[in-house]
């Protein structure tokens, strides 16, 4: 019998390597800092990728601003010292690339999954940043079987690649320089997994076309750069995918690279004239359209506008319902308000020049003011005027310049605009029409914060759709600076910490010698009762045996807790044992949109894990007669905002569901329902 085993490891594999240079190319476009470090500043910029190069770690080399990283991919590896195995191989790359010319600032990267060995994942991730942070762990605490069987796997392939390579013995600084320069990434971003997801959500709120399209771009895009063992950089990588993002060449470059949202005025800005329209000053007239010169030969400027009027040179005042760069911004607006034109009589007056106003030396200058104010904003997706973000296709792109208000130019919300706004042009984003539900909404915080958080809904991934309670602790808190932990050892001479909402939780040394002493109690207790605690060797659900025999998967191992003991605090623990940022954030909640106030619903507010799922649960809940009043929509961004939001509801008796659905009857049929652990067991006595 034949086997197709290995080659569809091979592709998986393959698969692996160019997802993770296509997260780099979605960071490289959309000028984002690194979701995982890899060992360098965390505001490191991209500069370019290199595929298949011929340097001795050569899956990916990424070239920042502040060093070279790079990177040998491995989408599942153990922690051999067999000559020819993976792991050996990744370490003599490591050697052989250190033997050549590198800087202090270069590092070797292992990027791997969570379907690597822990050996990988946990004990040597432990040991490189213990060594690169150099705060003292391995004397702190010392190593436990596991670790120590790791570290000297990692110093054995060390000093016998080192001495094929350069014929001889190894130095300890050398050797030391080379572990500082290690670092250990996983990048959980294969198919439906939480970093793809964020990564979707962030190409989202950029792309003008869809989130799965660009995203299969970019990884078709890095399989063809590693058969051509080829290179990119970000001008590069905008040449090849700009058929996915809008016409680089046809729109303003700068706005381009700013946010991929593609603005109407497809030329330079036009400041040369005034477009308005305003109440008629004649009789045979209700409104007019009229044209007007900005700006005088010397550069002042000819009209001043405030309080809703424009002030002409010889003091006449008009009353502005609307004011535009162009006539088709006129033209848009009057069409938009076509019950207000109903009936009217609107006269057009246009300004009696040949001259082409918009390409004056004066207009021009103007123009380009205009673009530098845009371009140096941090967040250009924020509305000029409220701050909120902005997700609406046709939002207005405006300049403001009348009396007494500083110059600026923006987005800005249909509802924030001021009639004597200049409106500029429109965003013109397929994201935004495809998804109007998704109003006022800040992507690529979303992205930032997904990718380290939700771990609670991480877990949840595998469970079947039902409805659920989720036990809150409203006494939480992560304000803890304890110098200790504790560490549960293994039968299989790996350790574990205690954690809580996906974080090492940090002790006082009391506190911590007082849980050490009740979890032994408990061990005790489970051997003699020939019901032992465990932690299962995957999911690593902390349990009874029972328990974990009944709900374990059939690939996992039950691994029987030792003992507990009180071990020191550090960074490298807190590394490489806290999985997440946040254990609940990011979530999406609706506020009204005229108070900007919570929308409780029958003392019931409703959130969501997944904006890109909105219309499925808008739709869902008005089949059975629920529908929210006019909404925005709020990033609860951090477990504390959460936390907080949460105690004030509770204490007024509001209760919390997540991602609820109902049948057409209006009963609950999925859903996490927030209860207060508290609660929770007084009901059970």
């Amino acid at each position: 019998m034949s086997s197709n085993a290995g080659g569809a490891a091979t592709n998986a594999g393959i698969d692996f390597q160019q997802r993770i240079s296509a997260l780099f190319m979605t960071h490289m476009l959309m000028d984002v800092a690194f979701i995982d470090d890899l060992g360098m500043e965390r505001n490191s910029k991209i500069q370019s990728l290199q595929f298949e190069s011929d340097e001795a770690i050569d899956d990916l080399v990424v070239r920042t601003d502040l060093g070279t990283v790079y990177i040998q991919a491995k989408r599942s590896i153990n922690c051999s010292q067999v000559e020819g195995s993976e792991f050996s191989k990744v370490i003599k790359q490591f050697v052989e690339q250190y033997s050549r010319e590198t800087s202090d600032n270069d590092k070797f990267v292992l990027a791997t999954t969570s379907k690597a060995s822990s050996k990988i994942t946990r004990d040597l991730r432990k040991i490189t940043e213990s060594i690169k942070l150099n705060d003292q762990g391995f004397i702190q605490n010392p190593l436990n079987q596991s670790e120590q069987s790791v570290y000297d796997t990692l110093n054995n392939l060390i000093d016998s690649h080192y001495l094929l390579s350069s014929g001889n013995e190894i130095t300890e600084d050398i050797k030391m320089d080379i572990l500082r320069r290690i670092h250990i990434s996983v990048i959980d971003v294969e198919a439906g997994m939480p970093l793809e997801k964020a990564v979707m959500t962030l190409i989202s709120g950029n792309s003008v076309v869809s989130a799965e399209l660009l995203w299969s771009a970019l990884i078709s895009l890095g399989l063809s750069l590693s058969k051509e063992r080829g290179s990119i950089n970000k001008q590069g990588l905008e040449d090849r995918v700009g058929r996915f993002v809008g016409d680089l060449k046809q729109i303003d470059k700068d706005i381009a690279k700013k946010k991929l949202i593609q603005i109407e005025t497809k030329s330079s800005l036009s400041s040369g004239r005034e477009v308005l329209v305003i109440e008629s000053f004649d009789k045979d007239s209700d409104y007019m359209i009229v044209e007007l010169i900005r700006f005088e030969d010397d550069g002042k400027k000819r009209l001043n506008f405030y309080n809703d009027k424009v002030e002409l040179l010889n003091g006449s005042t008009w009353n502005v319902l609307f004011r535009a760069s162009t006539y088709a911004g006129a033209e848009r607006y009057i069409a938009g308000n076509s019950e207000l034109f109903e009936g009217k009589n609107l006269a057009i007056l246009p300004i009696n020049s040949k001259e082409e106003l918009d390409k004056t030396p004066i207009s021009l200058s103007h123009s380009e003011l205009c673009q530098n104010i845009f371009n140096e904003k941090a967040d250009p997706l924020m509305c000029i005027h409220c701050g909120d973000p902005i997700s609406g296709d046709k939002s207005p792109y405006i300049e403001i310049d009348e009396c007494d208000a500083e110059h600026d130019v923006g987005f800005s919300h249909d509802d924030c605009l001021s009639p004597i706004d200049r409106v500029l042009g429109l965003i013109d984003s397929a994201l935004f029409r495809e998804n109007p539900h998704i109003r006022n909404f800040d992507y690529e915080t979303w992205y930032v914060t997904l990718s380290k958080g939700q771990g609670f809904f991480a877990g949840m991934s595998s469970m079947p759709k039902d409805t659920y309670p989720v036990a809150w602790k409203p006494d939480y808190n992560n304000i803890s600076r304890g110098k200790y932990c504790i560490k549960i050892n293994l039968e299989d001479g790996s350790s574990r910490y205690v954690h809580d909402r996906g974080r090492v939780v940090r002790e006082t040394l009391a506190g911590a010698e007082e849980k050490c002493e009740f979890f032994n109690t408990a061990f005790k207790e489970g051997k003699e009762s020939k019901d032992p605690h465990c932690y299962t060797s995957k999911s690593e659900a902390f349990t009874t045996y029972s328990v974990a025999m009944k709900n374990k998967s059939d690939d996992e191992d039950c691994l029987i807790c030792i003992n507990a003991e009180v071990a020191t605090f550090t960074n490298a623990i807190n590394k490489a044992y806290s999985a997440f940022d946040n254990f609940y954030a990011p979530l999406v909640m609706f506020l009204e949109k005229e108070s900007g106030l919570p929308i409780v619903l029958e003392e019931t507010m409703l959130m969501i894990s997944s904006p890109l799922n909105l219309e499925s649960y808008l739709t869902n809940w008005k089949r059975a007669g629920i529908e929210l009043p006019d909404y925005t929509l709020s990033i609860i961004d951090s477990d504390a905002a959460f936390d907080k939001l949460v105690s004030e509801l509770k204490s007024d008796g509001i209760s919390i569901i997540i991602d609820p659905e109902v049948d057409m009857r209006g009963q609950m049929t999925s859903g996490l329902i927030i209860e207060n652990i508290n609660e929770i067991f007084n009901t059970s006595e």
